[in-house]
C-alpha cells in the first residue's frame, strides 16, 4: 500500500512519477497525437495534471488547474488557458481510458466508478429507461441522474 500514488512524500514526486508513467505509454502514439503550431504543454503534461486531480480526488476540475498553474509553475512552466486544458482533455478522453485499462492490467478485479451522468430533467426523468443502471436524484440541481 505504501507504493499507492497517494502515499507518496510529496506532491511534486507524486507528479514526476505519474508523469513519467504517462510519457512513456504514451511514445508509441506520439505520431498520431495532434500537436499545434502554438501548443504550449504536451499531452503528457495536461494528461499528468488530470490523472493527478483524479488520484486526489479533486472535486472541481477548474479549481485543481488553477491551483496546479499557481503553486507548481516550476513543473509545468508553459501551461495553456483553462478552456484550451479543458478542450484537449475532453478530446483525450479514449486516451485516458486505454490508460486507466493499461493500468488495470490483467487483474481479475474491476473497480468502476464514474461521475454522475445526467439522463433527464423534470417529468421526463420519469420516463427514462435503464437496463441494469440505478437512478439517482439531485437535490441541488433537481435532476435524475
Amino acid at each position: 500500500m505504501a507504493n499507492h500514488p497517494r502515499y507518496q512524500r510529496s506532491l511534486d514526486e507524486l507528479f514526476l512519477h505519474v508523469y513519467v508513467y504517462i510519457d512513456d505509454w504514451l511514445e508509441p502514439y506520439q505520431k498520431h497525437l495532434p500537436r499545434h503550431c502554438k501548443q504550449k504543454a504536451s499531452i503528457s503534461e495536461l494528461l499528468t495534471i488530470a490523472v493527478v486531480g483524479e488520484l486526489l480526488a479533486q472535486p472541481f476540475e477548474s479549481t485543481w488547474y488553477w491551483l496546479v498553474r499557481q503553486r507548481f509553475s516550476d513543473l509545468f512552466p508553459r501551461l495553456p488557458e483553462y478552456s484550451r486544458y479543458h478542450r484537449v482533455l475532453r478530446n483525450a478522453e479514449p486516451l485516458l481510458a486505454a490508460l486507466a485499462l493499461s493500468v488495470v492490467g490483467q487483474s481479475r478485479l474491476h473497480v468502476i466508478d464514474s461521475k454522475p451522468l445526467p439522463i433527464a430533467k423534470g417529468k421526463r426523468a420519469e420516463w427514462a429507461k435503464l437496463p441494469e443502471a440505478a437512478k439517482g436524484f439531485s437535490t441541488s440541481t433537481s435532476m435524475k441522474y
